[in-house]
């Protein structure tokens, strides 16, 4: 039976220890939230303050070195900050912290694993400050961009965390452990995160400008020989391609859930024993989502690479995402099963954390915009290519899909490692 809203909510303040959300602020309180993880999920963010920010209130953040709004807003940027008044008028999910005065501090880089491992044993990571940012001009909607190069830092405790896929993935010795945790957590660390499963994620398979009028369409079996390094020439993909066309693969480093998600799906690891990765000589590692679109522009057009449909392609981007078995990548196609590169993600809270109030209405509130397929069909409307679907546990799907109500099909049941099965219609 599928939940409705409140009853998500009540599920997720339950999860942290907090009350279900209440009644707006009657003042303006300060509310501010560190969040680590996720790269992929960093645009859905920024689509979320754009939509629940009052309008002209909202200042945002990143490690950018633009010096023009045009050109911050084509950029990327791994850390951001936003600022802003919570919009009185915001939907339901959000009315326990309209009027609130928000600060929202988030990083990106190193990946998923930056959402699990410092939030379960409420260790201090490295964080963007506002200090030295430069004021670039406005951005739409009503907001006013700030680069911040070189960046200032300080060692911040995260609040929460964001992972693409189940913290599971990143448990027991495996290729998702980075250098920087190279221990896997242990049963009582892992006994103080609380995972929420909350959207999924739809990702896809992107090619360089050279290749992509050749390379529409690969086979899951393709894409499984390109990055365990069996093929290692665009003339093994295709045949018109000339030989000696070498494949550049833009990878994320070890503890992205962009890359667990990927290992995962196309590579059975660490899902099975016989999962593997391979030897992939022209493997380019990359730490944030905009690095890797970096990859993907560069490398003489001859690169593939993994990345949300939240993140592109953009307009300057020169890579094309393809079909996979000749399905297009597509939020409606993942939630209908045919489209088989999605993943389910969790907001990550710590069981012994004493939160403020308002930290845990925010929490909430979070929790449920990002869950709620009406606040959802809002935020992928602001992205390259709507990417993200309630989950069908939450929420009943429309037959035919709709995009005035994005909710999956099916589910793989809390494990990257299942297969999607479909509940509906």
């Amino acid at each position: 039976m599928s939940m409705n809203k409140s009853a998500l909510a009540a599920a997720i303040a339950a999860a942290i220890g907090a009350s279900v959300i209440g009644a707006p602020s009657a003042n303006a309180a300060p509310v501010s939230l560190t969040q680590m993880g996720s790269s992929a999920v960093l645009p859905i963010i920024e689509q979320v303050w754009h939509d629940y920010c009052v309008a002209g209130t909202l200042a945002e953040y990143r490690d950018a070195t633009a010096a023009t709004a045009a050109a911050y807003t084509a950029g990327g940027g791994s850390y951001r900050i936003y600022t802003c008044t919570i919009a009185t008028n915001a939907t339901t999910t959000a009315a326990s912290i309209a009027g609130d005065t928000l600060t929202y501090n988030e990083r990106g880089t190193g990946g998923s694993i930056f959402g699990v491992v410092p939030v379960a044993q409420g260790s201090a990571q490295t964080m963007m400050t506002t200090t030295g940012c430069t004021n670039v001009g406005a951005i739409a909607p009503a907001a006013t961009a700030f680069a911040c190069s070189p960046i200032s830092t300080a060692s911040v405790v995260p609040d929460i965390g964001i992972s693409d896929v189940e913290p599971g993935l990143f448990y027991g010795t495996n290729p998702n452990l980075p250098a920087a945790f190279p221990t896997p957590l242990n049963a009582a660390d892992q006994a103080k995160l609380t995972p929420t499963p909350f959207v999924q994620q739809v990702f896809g398979v992107g090619v360089g400008s050279a290749v992509k009028a050749s390379v529409t369409n690969l086979t899951t079996s393709q894409i499984t020989s390109i990055l365990n390094g069996t093929y290692s020439d665009w003339h093994e993909v295709n045949s018109a391609i000339a030989a000696g066309t070498a494949i550049t693969v833009c990878e994320r480093t070890a503890g992205s859930g962009t890359q667990a998600g990927a290992n995962a799906i196309f590579l059975n690891n660490p899902c099975a024993p016989s999962g593997g990765l391979g030897s992939v000589g022209t493997a380019v590692l990359n730490a944030s989502t905009s690095t890797l679109i970096a990859c993907l522009n560069g490398n003489a057009g001859h690169a593939i690479g993994i990345l949300g449909l939240a993140d592109g392609p953009k307009a300057a981007d020169t890579f094309a995402l393809v079909s996979i078995g000749g399905t297009a990548p597509s939020a409606a196609n993942a939630a209908t099963g045919s489209y088989p590169y999605e993943v389910e993600s969790t907001i990550n809270t710590r069981v012994i954390t004493s939160y403020t109030a308002e930290q845990q209405k925010l929490i909430n509130a979070l929790a449920g915009v990002f869950s709620d397929p009406a606040s959802l069909s809002t935020v992928n409307t602001g992205l390259p290519a709507p990417a993200v679907n309630a989950l069908s546990a939450n929420y009943a799907p429309s037959t035919p899909y709709a995009a005035s109500n994005p909710v999956e099909w099916g589910s793989r049941g809390g494990s990257t490692c299942a297969p999607y099965s479909l509940l509906f219609p």
